[in-house]
């Protein structure tokens, strides 16, 4: 009870000391304290950072002395209170009466009785159950009655709201309020520059901090903070915060008066800058972003054997680079990866058609997985979806050139190395005399180290060689396959060959289209090349360069257009519109248009102008393709969808005649009879499990018997004896053919079924006579003149053509005449690849 009265006197007395010494300070505090704050609101405020000295000083030594002035007079009344003062003041906040405080240190007197000690200890408790409830009052407005005024609030307002516009700022203006120093008027002279540059690969424009610097700026983590600070002799002092940890930074000195800084931004910092002059930056870094890339049309082949797709791609920062990955299908080779162009560096949103030519690659015509791959400058990438497609080829009509792309595909697609040399024994002086060193290593022992494909190609362009009055019109093609094969009989490894991709292909296109394709493909290189430059951006002077070429490519292929329209007799109209045309001068005007927006910098519009003129010209060669003038009447039409159909029923044909020749093996080897035995029918390839080997077969057979006899008879009923009669035969030879799989006559079926192919090719040529003739006619070509169905002038001896090909005699033509059979007899022939089968065809047809 004692103890807990003693701790609540000494709570109150507590109390009472801390009012009673505010109370007294007062006067100490007040005004004195007015002038300093007023001069640190000024300061906040930024005032002696833009006046400086001696501005500052002129208000900073006046604050001191009259702060210290009122000051000391406020100290000269100051006195701590006394014990008995803080007794009275207790006792006055709480009213008590009689002094209780007083009377709990009073002490007994000595000597006294115990009737007298009794009566000081009733005082005692009486004193104490007084003090039960000791509650002092809060110190007396002091201030209110010194400050009527109020301008201890104002000031403080100022102090707070200076502090406020400071904001991060505030403790270097601060610092530099009160700093140990003589700030020159060189501080209203300084000049403070700062940037903030992106990442090299990013390639954005340079963030200048000029206004609003209290705000936080966001930039791509690896940009770099520069400062520049001019006009001031002392160096300037910079500290960096990240997170707890406080450094400070050391500006380089690159003049008299100029000083350099350069930061790596990596992360979240603040940099302050205390003198000259105060700033703070807030820096926040943000990652930058993978890319993101989405087909918006598959990958699709189009007329002009070009692969043809949409795409948008988007990054945070900007598309480096866009690349389609071609995968080929069920095969472990490494994938393999095209550039796209790009129509401008670094964009962040592209919504884009591309249009490639693969008819050159080795995987033409193949079936492969294609995804786009887009990358930033970071390296980061994102893929589309796998699709999966069967890649373009080109499309060659022409047979020779048809047969020359072939076997340039076949050596492009060998990975197989030559074989080893053999050891050869060591070379004495007799076996020199014998045989020379050159001799030892001879072309055909290299031939036979090649890959197995190289031999077959190399074997096949040999045997087209060896009658060039047959298969070839044109020299060039000749000399061009020639000096191909001869290549390919002295290589002694790949490399030796590796310049024939290119020969081939220019071979093939000349034999196409002789120099329309040569024109058009160089007047596509230079388009990809003038198009990449407007992609990349590059100098003038260059797109002037590549500008001229292209023009002269364009003229030289409207050329060339021009001479083959006018030998097939076709008009040939640029298209601008449904039913629009477009002439020379038009046509200038947009190559004329197309160079002024390239010089001017308008490089988009260009690229669009650009594409458009691409598409006009190749709208104008599908015109010749597909012709407008003698050739495409009804009569011509319905001739050439003849010759398609005869196309189909061969082939179906053909498949017929292997599933006869396997029965026909399968029989051989299980030692059946000719006709197969029952076990051998419940394993028939063409057919029904369980039943005869040439039940399926034989249905098929006359399925395709019929469908040629209709065929046959739709000729006859439009005056084409000669192509219907030999359809008709081939449609008889069919139905003998089904009739001999009903009697498990393998053989007989075998023969028979040979029979109908040859009718189809002889069926085949006159129909394709019948359809050339018909063109002649239109062509005003007169009907005495006797023209082969190439269209060429016929002419009897060994005399040459008109373009000076040599055209056989009477004797070399029958010699020829037992030519093309002999191969019409080994196309019939089965047990042959399917390579060869098709090579042999190709050699038989007429175009």
């Amino acid at each position: 009870m004692v103890f807990m009265s003693r701790i609540r006197i000494a709570t109150a007395r507590l109390f009472v000391v801390l009012a009673l010494t505010w109370e007294r300070a007062v006067p100490v505090l007040f005004p004195a304290l007015l002038f300093p704050a007023l001069y640190i609101a000024l300061a906040f405020f930024g005032v002696w950072e833009r006046f400086g000295d001696p501005w500052r000083l002129l208000v900073l030594i006046p604050s001191a002395g009259l702060t210290v002035y009122y000051g000391y007079l406020g100290l000269r009344g100051f006195h701590w209170p006394a014990s008995n003062e803080r007794s009275r003041r207790l006792e006055a906040d709480v009213n008590l009466r009689g002094r209780p405080l007083e009377v709990l240190s009073d002490q007994p007197v000595q000597g006294a009785n115990k009737e007298g000690r009794r009566l000081w200890q009733e005082q005692q408790t009486r004193a104490r159950q007084t003090l039960t409830r000791l509650r002092p009052r809060k110190p007396r407005a002091m201030l209110a009655r010194r400050d009527v005024y109020g301008l201890r609030a104002g000031a403080m307002l100022l102090v707070f709201a200076g502090a406020i516009m400071a904001g991060p700022r505030a403790i270097g203006r601060l610092e530099e309020a009160f700093a140990p120093r003589i700030l020159s008027h060189a501080i209203t002279t300084a000049r403070i520059e700062a940037w903030i540059t992106g990442p090299d690969y990013a390639l954005l424009a340079p963030k200048f901090l000029r206004k609003n610097d209290n705000e936080a700026v966001e930039v791509l983590a690896g940009s770099r903070f520069h400062l520049k600070v001019s006009g001031v002799g002392k160096r300037p002092v910079l500290q960096m915060r990240n997170g707890g940890k406080k450094r400070r930074l050391r500006m380089q000195k690159t003049g008299p008066q100029n000083f350099d800084l350069d930061v790596l931004l990596d992360k979240n910092i603040t940099l302050a800058l205390n003198r000259p002059l105060s700033k703070f930056w807030q820096i926040n870094t943000r990652a930058d972003l993978p890319p993101k890339v989405l087909f918006t049309t598959m990958p699709k082949g189009d007329t002009a054997d070009a692969l043809i797709f949409s795409y948008i791609v988007s990054d945070d920062v900007g598309i480096d680079t866009i690349e389609l990955e071609l995968a080929l299908a069920d095969s472990s080779a490494e994938p393999q990866r095209t550039a796209l162009d790009l129509p401008a560096k670094n964009a962040r949103s592209l919504d884009e058609k591309a249009m490639l030519d693969f008819t050159r690659h080795r995987w033409a015509g193949l079936s492969v997985i294609a995804r786009l791959i887009a990358r930033d400058g970071t390296g980061q990438q994102a893929t589309t979806k796998t699709v999966s497609l069967i890649l373009p080829d080109k499309l060659f009509v022409n047979p020779m050139a048809k047969a020359i792309a072939e076997q340039r595909t076949l050596l492009i697609r060998v990975d197989e190395p030559y074989k080893p040399m053999p050891k050869r024994p060591v070379q004495t002086e007799q076996s020199v005399r014998e045989q020379p060193p050159f001799a030892i290593d001879n072309p055909a022992e290299r031939l036979e180290r090649a890959p197995a494909p190289i031999q077959r190609s190399a074997a096949l362009m040999r045997a087209s060689l060896r009658a060039p009055e047959m298969f070839f019109e044109d020299p060039l093609v000749y000399v061009g396959l020639r000096y191909a094969a001869e290549n390919l009989r002295l290589a002694r490894r790949s490399a030796d060959y590796v310049g024939l991709d290119d020969e081939l292909w220019a071979l093939a296109l000349w034999a196409e289209g002789g120099a329309l394709a040569d024109a058009r493909a160089a007047m596509k290189a230079a388009e990809r090349a003038f198009r990449r430059a407007l992609a990349r951006g590059a100098p003038a002077d260059e797109l002037a360069r590549l500008m001229y070429n292209y023009e002269r490519a364009v003229k030289r292929y409207l050329e060339a257009l021009a001479e083959e329209a006018l030998r097939r007799g076709q008009k040939i109209d640029g298209g601008n519109g449904a039913g629009g045309s477009m002439d020379a001068n038009a046509l200038q005007e947009m190559l004329d248009a197309l160079k002024a927006l390239s010089e001017t910098g308008a490089r988009g519009d260009a690229r669009k102008l650009l594409q458009a003129l691409s598409d006009l010209l190749e709208n104008m060669k599908m015109q010749l393709t597909a012709g407008s003038g003698p050739g495409n009447d009804a009569a011509s039409e319905a001739m050439r969808k003849a010759l398609e159909a005869l196309g189909d029923i061969t082939a179906e044909q053909r498949e017929l005649l292997d599933e006869m020749f396997r029965e026909q093996q399968g029989a051989k080897g299980s030692g059946s009879p000719e006709g197969g035995s029952e076990e051998q029918g419940a394993q028939s390839p063409g057919g029904q499990p369980g039943g005869q080997p040439g039940t399926g077969l034989a249905g098929e057979q006359e399925g395709l018997g019929t469908r040629l006899r209709a065929l046959a008879d739709g000729q006859r009923e439009e005056g084409r004896e000669g192509a219907g009669g030999a359809l008709g035969e081939g449609a008889d030879d069919m139905d003998q053919a089904a009739n001999a799989l009903r009697e498990d006559d393998i053989n007989g079926a075998l023969e028979a079924g040979k029979d109908a192919l040859s009718a189809l090719r002889d069926g085949s040529e006159a129909l394709a006579s019948d359809l050339f003739r018909h063109i002649q006619e239109q062509n005003g070509q007169g009907a005495g003149e006797d023209r082969d169905p190439f269209g060429r002038p016929t002419r009897g001896g060994g005399s040459q053509s008109a373009d000076g090909t040599d055209v056989p005699d009477v004797i070399n033509a029958e010699r020829a005449r037992e030519i093309l059979q002999l191969l019409r007899d080994r196309a019939a022939e089965q047990g042959r690849s399917a390579k060869e089968l098709e090579y042999l065809d190709r050699l038989l047809e007429r175009f």
